[in-house]
């Protein structure tokens, strides 16, 4: 390795597979470190089809806006130049599959700089041969060596370091940087709804867009008199913005089932604002805790019946759990959930 005198800032935070609604929390993680007393830069690829792109993803007074906290829109090619000629002293990487990853990883450790690859989620961690490893939690291992099985599991014994990490795209943060939303009411406008009627949102994973499940949850909600938000898969979001359409639909599976799919720059402030999450397999069952919101559990059989079963494990006390959706009418007429203080901090400290 190439140990040449390193400039720069004191950390680079480098993503490649850059989701267009939550890379917020990278901004204010960039933000406490920064009041910490440590210089921080952000640098989100732009390079299609995973990376952030001016125009579709962010408009040019955003790009602007970004571009002063010091967080830049660059291309792989110039993300990698960067981080040979001026990176900073630690570089701090995605942890998705792919190649783009560990070529920059390798270009970071060929110039001395230190590495480390940070999860998204508790599934998503894939080692790419960074000095060390933020794993949020030790769940994330039983998914990489048991349930996803991924390949590259035994590599992670390389590692300089494993730490448990927490995850800070869990918290309850909002997206102030590309999103105009401030307040329910803004929330309510934007979509159509009543600020004043209880709002759902509904989170499908990127397997539920042509299964009935999807429009019956959306019919059972209007049939209780209640506004619905359907906040698509990232992936989804992410395919149909950049020319893919993964349902062969030639829309959103929410306008396939009749209903709007909201902005994904808004997906925080839904959270914030709305009354219950309904989900089958969506890992924003996570998140619900730490906004205190309840969680409302459809089955999910099949391959990832395991995850499911985690899900209902780790949000028990602050979520309810449904046999069907034919009995999310019945649970919606008992309206409104109670979830205790105790529910909500027994799902957090899990």
């Amino acid at each position: 390795m190439s140990h040449k005198r390193v400039h720069g800032a004191d950390i680079d935070l480098c993503w490649v597979n850059v989701h267009g609604g939550s890379f917020h929390a990278l901004l204010h993680l960039a933000r406490r470190l920064r009041g910490a007393g440590l210089s921080c830069r952000v640098l989100l690829s732009s390079s299609p089809p995973l990376g952030l792109q001016a125009g579709l993803d962010v408009c040019t007074e955003q790009k602007q806006a970004l571009a002063a906290e010091d967080v830049r829109l660059l291309s792989l090619a110039d993300m990698e130049r960067t981080i040979r000629q001026d990176g900073a002293r630690l570089c701090v990487f995605d942890a998705h599959e792919g190649d783009q990853v560990p070529a920059l990883i390798a270009a970071a450790r060929e110039t001395g700089r230190l590495t480390a690859q940070m999860s998204t989620l508790l599934a998503d961690f894939t080692y790419h041969g960074a000095d060390f490893a933020l794993v949020q939690h030790p769940i994330s291992l039983w998914f990489v060596f048991d349930y996803s099985r991924e390949r590259r599991a035994a590599d992670l014994a390389r590692a300089r370091g494993v730490y448990f990490s927490g995850n800070v795209f869990y918290e309850p943060l909002t997206n102030t940087w590309t999103s105009a939303l401030r307040t329910r009411e803004d929330l309510a406008a934007r979509y159509g709804l009543d600020a004043a009627r209880p709002m759902l949102l509904w989170l499908p994973n990127r397997e539920d867009g042509l299964e009935m499940a999807y429009g019956a949850v959306l019919d059972r909600a209007r049939e209780a008199d209640m506004g619905v938000l359907v906040k698509l898969h990232p992936w989804e979001y992410k395919q149909l913005r950049h020319g893919f359409d993964p349902y062969g639909l030639g829309r959103t599976s929410a306008e396939h089932w009749g209903a709007a799919a909201m902005d994904e720059r808004d997906a925080s402030w839904a959270l914030a604002f709305c009354d219950a999450g309904i989900m089958r397999g969506s890992s924003l069952g996570l998140e619900l805790p730490f906004w205190r919101k309840p969680g409302i559990y459809l089955p999910r059989p099949g391959v990832h019946a395991r995850w499911h079963s985690l899900l209902l494990e780790m949000t028990r006390g602050a979520s309810l759990h449904l046999p069907g959706v034919e009995a999310l009418g019945p649970c919606l007429e008992g309206w409104p959930l109670n979830i205790s203080d105790d529910g909500y901090a027994a799902a957090k400290r899990y």
